[in-house]
């Protein structure tokens, strides 16, 4: 899957999921501000958080080339 794609893909599940999420609600309202305890249930026990976490691990970027100073031309 492309870059863009894993985006769209995220953007869409946290649009159409997420956003309106009972249990995310009432897990803010018991906490309040206390976002750790939120976040993790929605990494670890929330089967669409977990999506969420391996559509965010294709978006890590590999390791980057060495150029060296006589390859590099400015644009």
């Amino acid at each position: 899957m492309e870059r863009l794609e894993v985006m769209d893909a995220i953007s869409g599940l946290l649009d159409a999921v997420c956003w309106g999420c009972e249990t995310r609600d009432q897990l803010n309202k018991m906490h309040r501000s206390h976002y750790a305890k939120i976040d993790g249930y929605c990494n670890r026990q929330c089967p669409v958080g977990q999506q969420l976490q391996s559509l965010g691990r294709q978006l890590k970027i590999g390791p980057r080339k060495l150029i060296e100073e006589d390859e590099y031309e400015p644009a």
